[in-house]
């Protein structure tokens, strides 16, 4: 309590006199606005308290109890296996909020969450759906806007169960053939097979690129739209009509991200989600390039065996017809 903002009525102007306040104690712990607070041990001090006596009448005080943030939530994602999906489980069981008093009863309760992409990695950044806080003292808390969460999604190790069924070659194909045609046409085969998978990952990445200029577009939508919002906008400030938040419904149809926003937090929320995704996709296409001149090295290497290898059976013929003749 700040005591000088307290006015002494009747106090004769000159007079050293002071106000003094033992303790000042709000009706209640829990967080709200314009509370009432009750001062005790109220007495004067001063060279001229003596000229004084104190009456103490209507004394209406009001104070906020702001409630605390809480930063984060620990981890509430379980790691999994790759199945081809961006689902992630959520496991509250072991969240650990920052800031909570010892004996506050608080916890967190998210409904469902999702990775940034399907693909295998460690440490994913996991995007949060609906969390909230729960429990006797929640009202008394906030969650920090943008909250996500890390998880890892381990390589796939595929299994086999029964007789697995093997397809040979067609041994018709080698019938008619002699040695070198047999390995030559199985030289053929590889060089065929890694072509085949260059160009499926030259496509991933296409699809990725492609996805990384979406994200951007919808990035930039939504910067414009949350630039309309005035300075003293809350997190609960709806939304304003307009041609930015038309332009940002449109560039969001393809992103798979909800447009169905009605305010200010709702759209913060969206832009930390949608850089999260950005940063993740980047990430994701080092990998990428990484296998796409892998498997770009691998196919060349093997025209070239391949090359090699018919030069190599030209000049045997060649030379064993030079010495018939």
């Amino acid at each position: 309590m700040n005591k000088d903002q307290l006015l002494l009525s009747g106090k004769v102007q000159g007079d050293d006199l002071q106000l003094n306040i033992a303790q000042s104690t709000f009706d209640n712990k829990q967080a709200g606005v314009n509370k009432s607070v009750n001062l005790t041990g109220l007495t004067l001090s001063g060279a001229d308290k003596n000229n004084y006596d104190l009456l103490v009448n209507n004394l209406n005080l009001n104070a906020t109890i702001n409630k605390a943030t809480i930063n984060s939530i620990g981890k509430v994602v379980k790691d999994k296996t790759y199945d081809g999906n961006t689902t992630a489980a959520v496991d509250t069981s072991n969240a650990s909020l920052s800031g909570v008093l010892a004996n506050d009863q608080v916890s967190v309760k998210v409904d469902s969450a999702v990775f940034s992409d399907k693909n295998a990695g460690v440490n994913k950044t996991v995007v949060l759906n609906n969390v909230n806080l729960i429990g006797n003292d929640a009202g008394n808390y906030q969650l920090v806007t943008g909250l996500t969460n890390t998880a890892t999604i381990f390589n796939a190790t595929p299994t086999f169960s029964g007789t697995p069924i093997i397809t040979p070659m067609p041994i018709n194909r080698f019938e008619n053939m002699d040695l070198e045609t047999a390995m030559l046409t199985v030289q053929q085969e590889r060089a065929n097979l890694l072509d085949s998978q260059l160009r499926n990952q030259i496509k991933v990445l296409q699809d990725k690129n492609d996805r990384v200029a979406k994200l951007n577009d919808a990035y930039m939508a939504a910067l414009k739209l949350q630039q309309q919002f005035s300075s003293n906008a809350t997190a609960d400030t709806k939304i304003p009509d307009g041609t930015a938040k038309v332009a940002l419904d449109v560039v969001m149809a393809n992103t798979g991200f909800t447009t169905q926003l009605t305010n200010r937090g709702e759209l913060d929320q969206l832009i930390s989600n949608i850089k999260l995704e950005i940063d993740s996709q980047s990430n994701s296409q080092q990998m990428d390039m990484l296998r796409l001149q892998s498997l770009s090295n691998k196919r060349n290497e093997a025209f070239d065996l391949m090359n090699n290898f018919m030069k190599k059976m030209l000049d045997s013929r060649n030379s064993v017809v030079g010495n018939m003749r």
